[in-house]
């Protein structure tokens, strides 16, 4: 709950030029989480005592602190205000997160274009039956890609490498592997920082499809270099393996998971986003656990004994995760939410994305320029009046 509600918040609060780096933030946020824990855990391995649990729940603990002390100064998403007919309360609220970088005009602007999507799905039902939109129309579209674009995280095979990474190591006898497994994370988390420097100047479907191929590739190499009998104990395959499963991560977390979060909460319509996010999420989890679920009994010797062979299974997934991303997902950078909505409305071809015009964004733009000439002279007219009085 607290992952997808977190994404649908920063969405709709963000603005569209800055909503692909607050994204980045969260999914850092937890790269740095994971990788806090696995240092903590290697270093309490030694402890038999309650300390042992005591630490690390200590330390899990300060980030929910920090949550519920500061969350109740934050206002509630502007869009969600708007949905439910809180139009003042919205504006503030929108006024609140583009104060000191944003003018009034373009508060305006931005806010014209969201009472025109929150009246046009204002005569959409509000009960449960709004989850039934999901499969309906151009809705169906977009729940398609969010779906697909969120299980790619799962379809090139992201279980089998973070989970059993420190198994492969131990297997091929390299020294301290759980050590290396913690380096290989540092190693992602670099990746995934860079992605601070290229997240607002490179789009999302390329940056996806680069992520998503790197992990295919380091997948089919390690299939074929791991396939003779016997390859996992030659010398020098260790060190092959670490810079395999390192680059593998570096791809996943440089171009693939933090942009899929950003699709799958810039495409929904706004009175479906939770919905679809929450979908998305879910159907990405069931095929996480289905991996987690089914790997050991590919890779553990009293078993299939496939070991790193698994890869093979592995490079046709994200074979297939790459063709989708190609074919289906379109480039959203530096579109407005409404814009995005617009474009699935006029069912927009997925290679024109990029540069259609939206003609209802121009629209909003025209009535917000219009209304505030309208009070600018309202106010003139007032003082002229004050000024004969």
């Amino acid at each position: 709950m607290l992952l997808n509600f977190t994404l649908v918040y920063l969405q709709e609060c963000a603005p569209p030029h800055l909503r692909g780096l607050c994204m980045n933030i969260v999914t850092i946020w937890i790269t740095i989480g994971s990788t806090v824990g696995m240092v903590i855990l290697n270093a309490t391995a030694g402890i038999m005592s309650r300390k042992l649990y005591q630490i690390l729940l200590y330390v899990c603990l300060r980030a929910p602190v920090i949550l519920v002390l500061t969350l109740p100064f934050l206002p509630e998403s502007p869009r969600w205000l708007l949905h439910h007919g809180q139009a003042e309360a919205s504006m503030r609220s929108l006024s609140f997160f583009r104060k000191g970088t944003f003018d009034d005009l373009a508060v305006q602007e931005e806010f014209e274009e969201m009472k025109a999507i929150a009246t046009r799905e204002a005569e959409t039902t509000k009960d449960w039956r709004l989850m039934l939109e999901l499969f309906r129309g151009h809705n169906l579209r977009r729940t398609i890609v969010c779906v697909g674009t969120c299980t790619a995280n799962a379809g090139v095979g992201a279980v089998f490498v973070l989970g059993f990474g420190t198994c492969f190591f131990e297997v091929a006898k390299v020294s301290d592997p759980f050590k290396w497994t913690i380096i290989t994370n540092c190693i992602g988390l670099i990746g995934m920082l860079l992605t601070w420097f290229i997240v607002t100047r490179v789009g999302r479907r390329v940056m996806i499809f680069i992520g998503s191929g790197m992990c295919t590739i380091c997948m089919l190499i390690m299939a074929a270099i791991y396939t003779p009998t016997g390859a996992l104990e030659k010398k020098g395959n260790d060190a092959t393996l670490i810079i395999l499963i390192s680059t593998y991560i570096f791809g996943f977390n440089f171009g693939l998971t933090p942009y899929a979060y950003m699709v799958i909460g810039e495409l929904p319509a706004q009175n479906l986003r939770a919905y679809t996010m929450g979908l998305s999420i879910a159907v990405s989890f069931v095929f996480a656990w289905l991996s987690s679920f089914t790997t050991p009994y590919y890779i553990n010797p009293t078993e299939l004994n496939w070991g790193p062979k698994f890869g093979h299974v592995w490079f046709v997934s994200g074979l297939i995760v790459c063709i989708f991303i190609y074919f289906a997902l379109p480039e959203l950078r530096d579109r407005s939410l409404e814009e995005i909505v617009e474009m699935f409305r006029k069912r927009v071809p997925t290679r024109q994305f990029s540069t259609y015009v939206c003609v209802e964004a121009d629209e909003a733009k025209s009535r917000a320029v219009f209304n505030r000439d309208v009070a600018e002279k309202q106010a003139a007219a007032g003082r002229g009046f004050e000024h004969t009085e």
